[in-house]
Parts: C-alpha cells; sequence; structure tokens
C-alpha cells in the first residue's frame, strides 16, 4: 500500500519491516525525530495540531529499517515551481553577504523564510508520528510497553498505531493498554480524516445537551435515573437493554431504573452471586468498568453468564457512576445481542451517561436515597411474593417443578412483551379460570 498518496495531510508513518517487532529500534527511531519532522498542517481525528515546517530533504535522520513516506501532497508538491521564481529576486542580493561574515549563512536560507516564520509565530512545533504495525506477527503486551510510554511522555508530538483490528497486534496493544494513550487504527485514512466514531460522537453533542436540560427538570432520583437508562438505550447503538445499579453503604444493592425486566433479573443474579460487570464496576475500589464482548466465553462470572446467554446477550459493559463525595456507589450497565459488541465510542458514551447520573445522584440528600430504597426493597418482595404465588399455582395446576412454572412464567413474559410481576399478577388474580369445571 503506498502511504504517500492516500492523505494531503503530511505526517511521518514509520513501517517496520514484516515478521517480528524491533520496539527499540522504532522507539530509537521515533523519539529521534526533530519536530521540523513532525509535521502536520491541518485538522485530523485526532485534532488540530498547529503547523510546522515539513523536513528539508537534507535533513532526514540516518537511515534505517522504517519507511518515511514524504508529506508533502500532490498540491503542495506543485508549489515548489512557484516559489523559485519568486525569491529569485532576494537569491542574489543574499550570495553577497555571505562573503563578509558568520551572520549571512542564516540569510542564505531565505529561501525557506515560512518555516522559521511559523515557528517563531502563532504555532507551536507539534506533529504526528504514526506507527504502520500492520505487517508486524509478533507482539507481546510487555514489549509493546516502550511504545506506550513514548506516547504517554509530554510533548508536543503524537503517536498513534495502525493494527489490524483483532489481530495478534491490536490485541498485544489493547493489553499493554487498555487506557488507549497510543490511539490504534485501522487505516491512516482514519487517523487522519476521522472515522465514522468521530462523525457519530459529534452527532451526539445535541443529545446529550437535550439529555442535561431534561436532567435539570427531573425532580426525583429514580425519575433521573430512568431518563439516563432511557438515553444510553438509544445512544449506545448496540445496547439492547439497560439499568442502574447503586450499591448503598452496608453494601447491598437494587436497581432503581432499567428499560426492561431482563436487566433487572440479570442485576439480580449478580447481586445474588456478589459476582458479575455491575458488582465490580459499583466497587469504588474497583477497575471503574467492566466489559465483556463474548459471554458465552466467559469465565469471570458463571452465574450471570449464563443468564445473560440464556436470554440471548451475547455482550455487556458497566460503567461506574463517578461520586466525587462518594455519597452513593453505582453503575451504569449496558447489554447487547450485536455480534460487533461495544466499541471504544460506545465506553466513552456510556461514561458521559454515568457521569450525568452521578450529577443527579449528587444533588439528592440522603433521606430521599434511602426513601428510594425503601420502596425498591418493597416493590422487590411484593414483586416476588407474587411471582412465588404464581409458580405454586402453575406447580399444582401443572404438576411441574418451581423451576419450570418460573420458565414457563418467563417465557411467557417474553412473548407478550408484559413485565414478569405483571404476568404473575394476571395469573394469580384469574387462578379461578384454570379450576376444571365441576361435576365434569
Amino acid at each position: 500500500m503506498d502511504l504517500h498518496t492516500r492523505t494531503t495531510e503530511p505526517a511521518v508513518v514509520l513501517t517496520p519491516p514484516a515478521g517480528a517487532l524491533d520496539v527499540e529500534a522504532l522507539v530509537e527511531r521515533a523519539a529521534g525525530l526533530r519536530p521540523a519532522e513532525v509535521a502536520v498542517t491541518a485538522p485530523s481525528a485526532l485534532g488540530t495540531l498547529p503547523a510546522v515546517a515539513t523536513p528539508s530533504p537534507a535533513t532526514p535522520s540516518p537511515a534505517t529499517p522504517f519507511a518515511q513516506p514524504a508529506t508533502a501532497t500532490p498540491a503542495t508538491a506543485a508549489t515548489p515551481a512557484a516559489p523559485p521564481a519568486t525569491v529569485k529576486p532576494t537569491v542574489p542580493a543574499t550570495p553577497a553577504t555571505p562573503n563578509t561574515s558568520a551572520a549571512p549563512p542564516p540569510a542564505a536560507p531565505s529561501t525557506n523564510a515560512p518555516p522559521p516564520t511559523a515557528h517563531s509565530g502563532t504555532a507551536t512545533p507539534a506533529g504526528l508520528v504514526v506507527f504502520d504495525l500492520r505487517r508486524v506477527t509478533a507482539l507481546t503486551p510487555d514489549a509493546a510497553a516502550p511504545l506506550i510510554a513514548l506516547a504517554a511522555a509530554p510533548g508536543p508530538t503524537r503517536h498513534v498505531a495502525l493494527a489490524e483490528p483483532g489481530g495478534a497486534v491490536h490485541r498485544a496493544l489493547a493489553a499493554a493498554d487498555p487506557a488507549g494513550v497510543l490511539a490504534r487504527f485501522a487505516t491512516l485514512d482514519e487517523v487522519l480524516l476521522g472515522t465514522d466514531a468521530d462523525r457519530r460522537v459529534e452527532e451526539l453533542v445535541p443529545r446529550f445537551e437535550a439529555l442535561t436540560r431534561s436532567l435539570l427538570s427531573a425532580t426525583t432520583v429514580a425519575e433521573a435515573l430512568q431518563q439516563i437508562s432511557t438515553a444510553a438505550r438509544h445512544l449506545i447503538e448496540p445496547a439492547e437493554v439497560v439499568s442502574v445499579t447503586l450499591r448503598a453503604p452496608d453494601g447491598t444493592f437494587t436497581t432503581p431504573a432499567e428499560t426492561d425486566e431482563v436487566a433487572t433479573e440479570l442485576d439480580q443474579v449478580q447481586y445474588r452471586s456478589s459476582r458479575g460487570p455491575c458488582v465490580d464496576a459499583a466497587d469504588p475500589d474497583g477497575p471503574g468498568y467492566a466489559i465483556s464482548a463474548d459471554l458465552v466465553t466467559e469465565e469471570r462470572w458463571p452465574e450471570f453468564a449464563a443468564t445473560a446467554v440464556a436470554n440471548g446477550l451475547t455482550g455487556a459493559l458497566a460503567t461506574q457512576l463517578p461520586s466525587p463525595n462518594e455519597a452513593v456507589d453505582g453503575a451504569l450497565n449496558v447489554f447487547t445481542k450485536h455480534s460487533d459488541g461495544l466499541s471504544d465510542t460506545d465506553r466513552h458514551v456510556a461514561l458521559l451517561l454515568a457521569t450525568h447520573a452521578a450529577l443527579a445522584l449528587a444533588h439528592v440528600r440522603a433521606t430521599e436515597l434511602a426513601s428510594l430504597h425503601t420502596a425498591q426493597m418493597r416493590r422487590a418482595i411484593d414483586s416476588r411474593d407474587i411471582i412465588g404465588q404464581a409458580k405454586g399455582i402453575l406447580m399444582n395446576r401443572q404438576g411441574i417443578g418451581a423451576d419450570e412454572a418460573f420458565t414457563l412464567l418467563r417465557e411467557t413474559s417474553q412473548h407478550l412483551n408484559v413485565k414478569l410481576v405483571e404476568v404473575a399478577s394476571t395469573l394469580v388474580a384469574r387462578r379461578g379460570e384454570l379450576d376444571p369445571p365441576t361435576g365434569a
């Protein structure tokens, strides 16, 4: 692939040979680039970077096994013909001074006057270095550490990596750098021209503004959290069902908001087993978020994974509700059916939504939270009693076991698209209709 012709935005692209990656040589080459060699003069997916001078053909670094594509575009390559004609009148004047003192040498490069002006003017030298690792076949998380460290180092230069999505290199970088310090892209176009995800984020801005205004009008925690759940269901594209978990100071959990009864069932499984993504994410000392792209093979939370898969769900993401004053802990939980799973953009949107939820909670007094918890527990107890009665009726009339009775209730709920507790309530209220006719 000829990277020279793929973009109009100059950048240094370092392409190691195919095979195993010599990380030390790559880092040494990237760290040795001068700011003027790393030139970006137009907006990119990483933001607008200040314009700096492109490297002069006479100043490249020593030859290395890495290819450094030319940074000039066809349009830029065409312009050098015009400048010589424009600068020619000044060139004769400068040769006269070089022989008189040492000062003239800086004057001789006056043909390249714009670059120094750019450096000393409004812009600060900055740029972009792209590690094209798509031909690399072997890389371990430990070996990738120097690349991550270079990307994290302070300075005007930004470093990103190209890697095949899902490939060995991509997985190694993800394991070594879960925070994405070294941003990963599939193609150079995505780096320089933006991705669908970037455009999607721009589209989300007005929707978040509308959500903020809506939350300001919410009068209760339950109302605010329900708005967050509904928003997550629509703003996170793969989301199938969503819930919010709250963790009380005594360690007990509740689900005050959800978009589907299945979400509550999944949360309850996690509460009972003390294992699951929402339990991990709601832990104030936990990782901040928990994610699984394939619940079929998930081994961290066996009870939760089995229940989720039984409901046709394949992925889960739980994001901690940031709580500056630690007044309340919780998590925003997203469950998916999509085979593509959850992207980094989805995770970032979930974090923004979780932050909105935390801000809503921050304005609520402890008494209201206690009232919410009590009401939730009372509703849970009432629902459990009703469901228990319905199970007993089915067991008695149909001659089936407790598990079979619950499965029948759940399947009926899903088939009718009615909440499980409502199906149970209807069965209890109309149980007489199940009795055989007298005298039959």
